[in-house]
């Protein structure tokens, strides 16, 4: 089973409320999971507001994950990949399972 855990800012962030950051991940998990689900995945989902890399850490140990992957960097601007830097490279530091950091395609 694999669980595709997207974790939005419990704040407004570039403008855009909490309930609009939960709606558009949902949406975007959708169509994700439609994805993955194609190549024969069984796919759960969840959305959730709050420290990335909190979240991330309790729902690796409560799953008894054997992996994360976790993207390298957010592209909207210098503070947020240094931000999004930092969950991943916290995730690579305490995580209970291996963390494979995804990197962008730059294209």
């Amino acid at each position: 089973m694999t669980k595709l855990v997207t974790v939005t800012s419990a704040a407004e962030q570039d403008g855009i409320s909490p309930v609009k950051q939960i709606v558009v991940a949902q949406e975007i998990q959708q169509a994700t999971k439609s994805k993955l689900a194609a190549s024969g995945l069984k796919i759960l989902t969840t959305v959730k507001a709050g420290d990335a890399k909190s979240v991330l850490l309790a729902e690796a140990e409560t799953l008894s994950a054997d992996c994360i992957f976790v993207g390298s960097r957010d592209l909207r601007g210098t503070i947020n990949r240094f931000l999004l830097g930092s969950v991943s490279t916290g995730l690579v530091t305490d995580a209970p399972c291996s963390v494979e950091v995804v990197r962008a395609n730059a294209n």
